[in-house]
């Protein structure tokens, strides 16, 4: 009996070691992996769920004052217009995102902030969106040197100087070019008339042409210095017209009957 008992007990402890030894060696455990994989979703739920609550939380912080309808630049900020684009704040503003027109749903860009839109065909479109400009005649928002609405591209005097730039050019030389896109760069204008003396065949406005003057001798840049007065101080001559008609102002035309127009004569004989 104890023989046997003893045998028993031996093949107990073999059975055993046999169980707990093929346990040990075992290269995949099946309920292990199992177990670490529940671990690992366990733990990236865990991120997930931290980072939901991050982005909730962030997106409820860009308007801690109040909730809004926003849904574009930001979300759930103010957005007057309902047009998607939250209004502009203290720290959210019109380059970050914000609403350029924010009492306006069918406009909300302005790219080159001169206040006239990016959105096409309305009143305040900009019909030059990435250059700052002020012109509200015939185009919009389009570079206005001068500052008088109307567009550079249309503006006979861009600088506003009040020569056209026609005539900078035409007054312009070999030695010296007018710039039409400088209000500083001008020509000379003596009378003031807008056409400079390069061109003007009057520079001083007194109704006697330069050639005429300087012909007879007067200056052609004194309005008070005509033909008909550079003698004894006192008018010496007229334009007759016939009747009663007479005028001081040259006309080729007409009669003159003066001391300069007779003195013209002998000197030229």
């Amino acid at each position: 009996m104890g023989l046997r008992r003893g045998m028993r007990r031996f093949l107990v402890w073999i059975c055993l070691f046999l169980v707990v030894g093929a346990g040990m060696i075992e290269p995949d455990d099946a309920p292990s992996t199992e177990l670490s994989q529940s671990f690992v979703a366990f733990a990236e739920g865990d991120e997930g769920n931290e980072s939901n609550n991050g982005s909730s939380n962030n997106e409820s912080e860009e308007c801690p004052n109040g909730n809004g309808t926003s849904t574009h630049d930001r979300t759930g900020c103010l957005d007057t217009d309902g047009d998607g684009y939250s209004d502009a704040d203290a720290t959210w503003n019109i380059s970050m995102g914000a609403d350029a027109f924010p009492e306006r749903a069918d406009a909300w860009s302005d790219l080159d902030g001169d206040n006239f839109a990016d959105q096409p065909n309305l009143d305040i479109t900009d019909d030059c969106p990435t250059r700052f400009g002020k012109s509200r005649s015939v185009l919009f928002g389009c570079s206005d040197m001068d500052l008088d609405w109307i567009p550079d591209v249309l503006d006979t005097d861009i600088d506003g100087d009040g020569i056209s730039n026609e005539l900078e050019i035409a007054s312009s030389g070999a030695l010296f070019q007018y710039d039409p896109m400088d209000a500083n760069s001008y020509p000379i204008d003596t009378d003031y008339d807008t056409i400079p003396d390069a061109v003007d065949e009057d520079d001083d406005n007194d109704f006697w042409p330069d050639v005429i003057e300087l012909d007879r001798g007067s200056d052609p840049l004194d309005a008070e210095n005509t033909p008909f007065n550079r003698y004894f101080g006192v008018p010496t001559g007229f334009f007759y017209y016939g009747g009663f008609e007479t005028d001081n102002k040259y006309d080729a035309e007409a009669l003159e009957l003066s001391l300069s127009g007779l003195m013209e004569v002998v000197t030229e004989e």
